[in-house]
C-alpha cells in the first residue's frame, strides 16, 4: 500500500515538473515569434544606411534607403484601410514627411 502512494507522489511530481517546463518553453516559443514578427521602421533603415555610409560602404547604405522607401509605399497603401479620416490624413502627412527624407538621403549618396 505504501509502494502505491510513493508512486503516486513521484508521479504527481514527474507531471507538475512536466506542466512547468511545457509553459517555460511555451513563453520562450512566445518570445522568440515576437523577435521574428518585429518590423523594421523606416527610422530603422535610415540608421543602417547612416552606419553602412560611416564605414564607407555606399551601396549598402544606398540599399538600406531603397528598403526604407519600400517599407513607407507598403505603410501608404495600407492607409486606405483605416476608417478614421483625421487619423488617415494624419499618417499621410508623417509617411509623406518621411519618404521626402528618405529621398533627400538617396540624392546625397549619389
Amino acid at each position: 500500500m505504501e509502494e502505491i502512494n510513493v508512486i503516486l507522489v513521484i508521479a504527481a511530481i514527474i507531471q507538475l515538473v512536466t506542466l512547468v517546463v511545457f509553459f517555460v518553453m511555451a513563453s520562450n516559443v512566445s518570445a522568440i515569434k515576437n523577435e521574428l514578427k518585429k518590423e523594421f521602421s523606416s527610422t530603422d533603415y535610415i540608421e543602417q544606411s547612416n552606419e553602412e555610409k560611416y564605414v564607407g560602404n555606399k551601396a549598402k547604405a544606398k540599399e538600406w534607403l531603397l528598403r526604407a522607401e519600400y517599407n513607407l509605399q507598403k505603410r501608404f497603401e495600407k492607409i486606405k484601410y483605416i476608417s478614421s479620416p483625421w487619423e488617415k490624413e494624419e499618417r499621410e502627412k508623417i509617411i509623406i514627411r518621411q519618404m521626402e527624407i528618405v529621398k533627400n538621403l538617396l540624392k546625397e549618396l549619389e
